[in-house]
C-alpha cells in the first residue's frame, strides 16, 4: 500500500447551479403546487444530482478561496492565477446560448465552508496544480463563473 505524502487543501465559498426546460403544462403544475407537484416529482433527480456548475467563487475584487498542502499556504499560487484571469478578455455575451421565452426550474445553492481535500501519493509538484475558471449562463441572462481546481493535469 502506497503511504500518503501530501494533503493538497482547498477551503472557501462554493456555488453549484443547475436548470432544466419545462413545458408550459409543467410550469403552470410547479407554479401552483411547488414541491407537492407531479412536474417537481419527475425532475427533482435530474434538477439536483449532476450540477452544470460546481466549483469555488471569486468577484472582481479577489478570489473566495484559500489552498494549503500541509502546512505550506499557496496565496502566491491563488492570487497569480486571479491577475491573470482579470486581465484576461472574457466576453461572456459571446457565449449566450440560453433561448428566450422558454421555460425553466432554476436550482442554485452557495456555500460559504466549501471545502475539497486531494490527497497525493507522491512529492507535491506546485507546477502540477491547475486553478481555471468554468463560465455558464443562466436562464435569466446573468453569467456565473466559479474556479475549478485540479492536480496532476
Amino acid at each position: 500500500m502506497e503511504r500518503i505524502k501530501y494533503t493538497l487543501e482547498v477551503e472557501g465559498s462554493m456555488y453549484e447551479a443547475n436548470y432544466l426546460e419545462v413545458t408550459d403544462r409543467q410550469y403552470k403544475d410547479l407554479r401552483a403546487k411547488g414541491e407537492r407537484s407531479k412536474t417537481w416529482k419527475k425532475i427533482e433527480d435530474r434538477l439536483l444530482d449532476d450540477s452544470l456548475i460546481n466549483g469555488f467563487t471569486f468577484s472582481p475584487e479577489h478570489a473566495h478561496f484559500d489552498m494549503s498542502v500541509g502546512t505550506e499556504g499557496l496565496k502566491s499560487k491563488v492570487d497569480e492565477w486571479f491577475s491573470e484571469l482579470m486581465a484576461s478578455d472574457i466576453d461572456p455575451d459571446a457565449l449566450r446560448t440560453i433561448q428566450p421565452n422558454k421555460k425553466w426550474v432554476v436550482f442554485e445553492k452557495w456555500c460559504d465552508g466549501g471545502y475539497l481535500t486531494m490527497v497525493l501519493n507522491e512529492e507535491f509538484n506546485p507546477d502540477r496544480l491547475e486553478i481555471s475558471h468554468e463560465i455558464i449562463e443562466m436562464p435569466n441572462g446573468r453569467f456565473r463563473t466559479v474556479a475549478e481546481v485540479t492536480y496532476g493535469g
